[in-house]
């Protein structure tokens, strides 16, 4: 039987009131708790995946590295160098990062102008740097390097930076450059000999090469003797059943 009063109202929308922003920061509470597990988890995976892929490049037989874009003309600017470029080339990650100038100090006289030109035009253009060329590690050494590097863009509005990866490839070269003398001394001998010598193909029997003491021999020019697809057929005296 008790009648309310204007009091009795204004205590009833407060309790109203204090009971839905209790409400509201339950609700407020409980979403920040599994906001935070989410980040929680995000970060988990994330350390996980970057441990992952940091055993991955420091375990690889290549240098693995990146570099800022927004480098001066006269210095590079390394964020990250895998430990691989010790055994390669005798410098610690620590040097290599923090002296912007030892990459340059580095590269063979004979090629730092042409890698420092491209590595300019493709900072400025963007696009993939690919070059071969030689560094001095070290000890002195020379070793040949395979140096290809990307342009990535980070989609969160961070600042681009290339990432790159390094080969040793001075067994290689040095296997080519063995083969090169090789074929230059053959070539010698062959053009020198007194004999003829000559090499013909097995299937068509197509003479492939001749020395000028061959072609002297049988009165042909070299370009009579190649241009023309001569064949063991045609210089030996003999029916091609015999031949």
């Amino acid at each position: 039987g008790r009648r309310y009063g204007e009091s009795d109202l204004r205590l009833a929308e407060e309790l109203a009131r204090m009971a839905a922003l209790a409400v509201d920061n339950a609700k407020l509470y409980e979403e920040a708790q599994r906001e935070i597990s989410d980040r929680k988890e995000v970060e988990a995976r994330l350390k996980e995946a970057e441990a992952r892929f940091r055993t991955l490049v420091e375990h690889t037989p290549a240098i693995t590295y990146m570099e800022a874009t927004d480098k001066h003309a006269d210095n590079n600017a390394f964020l990250y160098i895998s430990p691989q470029v010790e055994a390669v080339l005798g410098y610690t990650p620590e040097e290599w990062v923090s002296d912007p100038l030892l990459f340059r100090k580095t590269i063979h006289p004979d090629d730092r102008e042409r890698v420092l030109t491209e590595d300019a035009r493709t900072n400025i253009t963007g696009e993939p740097f690919q070059m071969e060329y030689r560094q001095r590690a070290k000890d002195g050494r020379v070793v040949w390097v395979r140096d290809e590097s990307v342009l990535v863009r980070d989609h969160e509005g961070g600042a681009p930076y290339w990432l790159g990866v390094q080969f040793d490839i001075t067994d290689r070269r040095e296997a080519e450059e063995a083969l090169r003398q090789s074929e230059g001394r053959y070539r010698t001998v062959v053009k020198q000999a007194a004999e003829g010598i000559f090499i013909v193909d097995i299937e068509t029997k197509l003479i492939l090469e001749a020395n000028a003491a061959y072609r002297n021999l049988l009165g042909y020019t070299a370009q009579d003797m190649l241009g023309l697809g001569l064949t063991l057929y045609d210089v030996v005296a003999h029916d091609r059943e015999s031949i």
